[in-house]
């Protein structure tokens, strides 16, 4: 640019440039963190002998992932988002044959069920740009809710195993989604369901502490606390320094398979501090761009 056309920019149009440089640079990072993730068509690991192939229990469930597209989100943290949704996205549908559901917390017009391709989940990706607010509890209540509707009228569908990726605590009320996961138990065991009918993974994206409060608790305190029968959430906080097979049959079979939902591999469960009580734990700001 030269200087001539420079002066002639409004402080304005200055700030407008220099943000839509910072996206096109955020956008060929996300690229090319896809491109190197799909490179290479996934196959299992081959198991050493007598071992099993674990990721084949997710044969018997359907796989949704929930993803924050909320304002916080922006620039790093979405870039760790499309590396941790390329990952799950290649092992998922390789055993979900009729396809995952991909949702997203803001741009709900995007949201695709029976995707067959990671090729495709990442294309998808693509089209949301980060904005608005948290509201997971309205998200996994619409998706439990619905789920469990359906399996009321037909106990021989898929189980179900949804994976919510996340930066931080909901705008929209902690203490709600306490007694969103304990209903749904409750109702499971009078359905007398399966124990891992239903999985929820929760997927800490960065270090926030509040977030690592609120995930700690319902991971290791909401079943003992309820008395539930049953345990059907985990927690996993994704390093992408680390993020190998054992993180991802963590993310993938943690909520759904008791050996993984205790494997101490960089768990929000090894957190040494002690938990809030949900009612002491502050919602997030409001994000907006």
């Amino acid at each position: 640019m030269s200087s001539s056309v420079a002066l002639d920019l409004g402080v304005s149009d200055l700030a407008e440039l220099a943000s839509n440089l910072t996206v096109a640079n955020d956008e060929a990072q996300v690229q090319s963190i896809l491109d190197a993730d799909l490179l290479t068509p996934w196959e299992p690991p081959q198991p050493s002998s007598g071992d099993e192939d674990v990721y084949a229990l997710l044969r018997d469930y359907d796989t949704v992932i929930l993803v924050d597209d909320s304002g916080s989100m922006a620039g790093g943290l979405w870039n760790m988002a499309s590396k941790a949704l390329a990952q799950l996205a290649r092992r998922a549908v390789y055993y979900d044959k009729d396809g995952i559901d991909i949702h997203f917390f803001n741009a709900t017009e995007k949201n695709r069920e029976n995707v067959q391709s990671a090729r495709e989940v990442v294309q998808l990706f693509q089209q949301v740009r980060p904005n608005g607010t948290t509201p997971t509890y309205s998200r996994l209540h619409a998706h439990l809710m619905s789920y469990l509707r359906r399996f009321q009228k037909d106990p021989n569908i898929k189980k179900y195993n949804i994976i919510i990726l996340t930066d931080g605590p909901p705008d929209d009320n902690v203490g709600h989604i306490q007694k969103l996961i304990v209903q749904v138990a409750k109702k499971l065991e009078n359905e007398l369901a399966e124990v891992h009918q239903v999985g929820i993974q929760f997927v800490q994206l960065g270090n926030d502490p509040e977030a690592e409060q609120f995930f700690s608790y319902i991971d290791d305190h909401i079943m003992k606390d309820n008395k539930l029968d049953r345990d059907m959430v985990d927690t996993t906080r994704f390093n992408p320094n680390l993020a190998g097979e054992d993180m991802f049959k963590k993310i993938l079979l943690g909520a759904i398979r008791e050996k993984y939902d205790n494997m101490p591999f960089d768990t929000l469960t090894e957190s040494t501090t002690q938990p809030l009580p949900l009612a002491e734990l502050r919602s997030r700001s409001t994000f907006t761009s």
